[in-house]
């Protein structure tokens, strides 16, 4: 069984700018939405046209591009919404896993190498039983448990030919936030069609 370590990766291993196959402004707008706690549609109406030019000008030159350059390119706007979230996002850089997402880095995390992994992610700050409103440390986790689920999503959807079953402990993390859940939808109804088996185990219903 393989082991993969989210204590025990390479800073930069989950930069969504290189991780993700399907880098969209939705999909970086739902991480920005994870660090920073859900934000009010306005927040987002105001700071999507900006993450969106970013986006495209990612996909269109494919130059090297880490989460800190996002950071400071909605820090270095004129809009007070995309100042405000661009501060936020920057306030995570040097905590114990910002490295994962912010740093460029030259290796990413290779998940799915083996026909039998273990994902682990202890050591990260959690969401406790009954947590109604994430900390600062928490929602960040919930970023990286975000891009780790975006990221299996993609290879699943890719080779479904190999019957698979993702089991997934303290289950009600990943409906800690819509970003997470939508994920998770799609893999218990998509399930069958993917030849994926999803057993979500919680001790809190």
């Amino acid at each position: 069984i393989k082991i993969t370590d989210v204590n025990n990766i390479s800073p930069g291993a989950l930069n969504p700018f290189k991780v993700l196959k399907d880098v969209s402004s939705n999909v970086i707008l739902s991480i920005i939405s994870c660090i920073c706690g859900n934000l009010s549609d306005e927040k987002l109406v105001s700071i999507s046209p900006i993450v969106n030019d970013f986006v495209i000008r990612y996909n269109r030159d494919k130059k090297e591009t880490d989460f800190s350059m996002l950071a400071n390119y909605l820090y270095a706007s004129s809009n007070i919404e995309a100042q405000t979230i661009g501060t936020m996002l920057k306030m995570n850089e040097d905590s114990k896993y910002g490295k994962l997402i912010f740093a460029p880095g030259d290796e990413t995390v290779n998940i799915g190498s083996s026909r039998s992994e273990v994902i682990s992610l202890f050591g990260l700050e959690l969401p406790g039983a009954n947590s109604k409103e994430l900390n600062p440390e928490e929602k960040f986790s919930s970023a990286i448990i975000y891009i780790i689920c975006k990221i299996l999503r993609e290879m699943l959807t890719e080779d479904n030919k190999i019957p698979t079953v993702l089991i997934i402990d303290e289950a009600r993390i990943v409906f800690s936030n819509p970003s997470l859940a939508e994920i998770i939808d799609d893999f218990l109804t998509l399930g069958r069609s993917l030849n994926i088996a999803t057993v979500l185990a919680s001790q809190n219903i």
